[in-house]
């Protein structure tokens, strides 16, 4: 408590606001009563001054009220409540007597003024009402607050003040607790661009983990992305997220192979663990730190040999509409000639573009080559239900026609076919990636295998490894990640037994293994699974 206080000028008229006065050094042995109505602040007091006028105006039915009031709720009334003021309530301020800080309080001339008859209009013999109680609980508010009389000397405060910091102390530890705020985070990389569908799939996928596995394994896993998302080169962006300390890169293939030789080199140089998404060729023999969570390139066009073949299709159409589906479509067509299972009369042909030409493309299918078995290649679902919304538009989905798809996220489709069971009597076959109920995206799947393999990886190596921690890495500098290898080592020897593309495992190479995928056909209003396919092509 400072020493020096304003003494207000209802105490001394002469005495000015502004001017201050010097406490004698035996205050501690004043009355606290005194002390605050001789030296508390100017604007306080002469509000508090104001209120007691009004609470003294008053009856005392009123007073009785309020008191017993205020003495049930365990509330202190102000001390300016507390005061005698029976000697100023009859006088009038003047304006050349108000002090300097009524400014504190923008009131007029007349706001200041107290006069007889308005101390009369306050005095009425009616019980106190809620609007009396309401103004009083305004200014004391309902706890009830330490009082400056309460203390007797500075040892008092000090132990009042010591007693209060402890108690938010405790309650900014059970802050920290509630909020799950764990000490230590990894991050994952990647090179996606931040309004791509790949990138949101990533970023929930984290936020999952996070959620589910963050305060028991006491590590988050954090996404990194590029500064630059347009203009830089693909050296230039994995330079930039390798100097945050990266842990795992996920890396998209680009279809450009100078493109994907650099960035699998720079995985196997800067000893970062890198996942793709995709379907890889050849991983590099010479690294392990490079792993593909699709299944092979060869497992998708056996199983859907494997498919061709229970139907016994004597002919077929393969129909595909992009660029990049063109090799696929290729491997398929080369498995059946190699085994002798393609007749003279199978084609490949593209789909349109333009939604305005596929009546003339179906017709062409229906009356030229006069084919009623379909093959259609397509990474895209929604192109899926296009092409058959088409179909059954030109007449093509009655019970003679057959199509076999090879997008394994044809099951999202079912609720599509229950609504059109009428329309679709045709025959419907396909393939089945996620094994989770309920269903989604293939590559959501495998995103979210991919994050819960990593943070089982870091789990594991924490818990053989002392000292293990990411590393800030300059492309210019020479540097590597030591502990980067470890990490990968762990990813290969890890495995999920249920995740939501089935049993998740690597093999020396990096590739999936014992990777499982099911044949799926419409039978009624639903799909079910007919053939079971895993990377060494065995059937069911």
């Amino acid at each position: 408590m400072p020493k020096k206080w304003k003494r207000s000028s209802s105490v001394k008229k002469d005495h000015k606001c502004s001017e201050e006065v010097i406490l004698p050094d035996q205050w501690m042995n004043m009355s606290a009563m005194t002390t605050i109505i001789g030296y508390e602040p100017n604007c306080q007091y002469e509000n508090d001054q104001k209120m007691a006028r009004n609470y003294n105006s008053l009856d005392y039915k009123k007073k009785d009220s309020i008191s017993t009031y205020y003495h049930e709720t365990n509330i202190t009334l102000p001390i300016s409540y507390k005061i005698n003021v029976q000697d100023t309530d009859s006088k009038k301020y003047e304006s050349s007597d108000k002090s300097p800080c009524d400014s504190c309080y923008n009131t007029t001339e007349n706001d200041s003024v107290v006069t007889e008859e308005d101390i009369q209009e306050d005095v009425i013999d009616a019980p106190v009402t809620s609007e009396d109680l309401l103004g009083l609980q305004a200014i004391t508010g309902k706890k009830n607050y330490v009082m400056v009389e309460d203390f007797k000397n500075w040892s008092e405060i000090f132990q009042h003040l010591k007693k209060e910091l402890s108690i938010l102390l405790s309650l900014s530890i059970l802050l920290i607790i509630s909020n799950q705020i764990t000490p230590y985070e990894y991050r994952i990389g990647t090179l996606y661009m931040q309004d791509s569908i790949q990138w949101h799939n990533l970023q929930h996928a984290i936020d999952v983990w996070n959620n589910e596995n963050a305060v028991a394994n006491e590590f988050s896993l954090t996404l990194v992305s590029p500064t630059s998302q347009y203009s830089a080169t693909i050296e230039d962006k994995m330079c930039d997220i390798m100097q945050h300390a990266l842990s795992v890169l996920i890396w998209p293939t680009t279809h450009d192979p100078k493109q994907d030789f650099m960035l699998r080199s720079m995985c196997h140089h800067f000893q970062i663990p890198c996942i793709t998404m995709d379907n890889v060729d050849t991983l590099y023999e010479d690294t392990n730190m490079l792993f593909s969570m699709s299944p092979s390139v060869d497992m998708i066009p056996h199983a859907i040999t494997g498919l061709i073949n229970s139907l016994r299709w004597p002919s077929f159409v393969i129909i595909f509409q992009s660029d990049n589906d063109l090799r696929q479509v290729a491997d398929l067509f080369s498995k059946y000639r190699k085994l002798e299972h393609l007749s003279s009369s199978s084609k490949i042909l593209r789909l349109p573009t333009e939604p305005e030409n596929y009546g003339i493309f179906f017709k062409y299918i229906r009356e030229k080559i006069r084919e009623t078995n379909i093959v259609f290649h397509s990474n895209d679902i929604s192109l899926i239900h296009n092409f058959l919304a088409q179909a059954s538009y030109m007449n093509m989905t009655e019970s003679k026609y057959s199509y076999l798809f090879t997008n394994p996220d044809l099951c999202l489709l079912d609720d599509f076919f229950k609504n059109m069971q009428k329309i679709y009597q045709c025959n419907i076959t396909g393939l089945q990636m996620v094994v989770s109920d309920p269903p989604m995206r293939s590559d959501m799947a495998m995103v979210m295998d991919a994050v819960d393999m990593i943070g089982m990886a870091i789990s594991n190596v924490r818990l053989t490894k002392d000292y293990f921690t990411h590393k800030s890495i300059i492309c210019d500098a020479g540097d590597i990640w030591e502990d980067g290898k470890i990490l990968a080592d762990a990813i290969r020897k890890g495995g999920l037994e249920d995740g939501h593309t089935g049993k998740v495992s690597f093999n020396q190479n990096g590739k999936r293994e014992n990777f499982m995928m099911h044949g799926i056909t419409k039978r009624s209003d639903k799909f079910v699974k007919v053939r079971l396919f895993n990377t060494n092509f065995i059937v069911d």
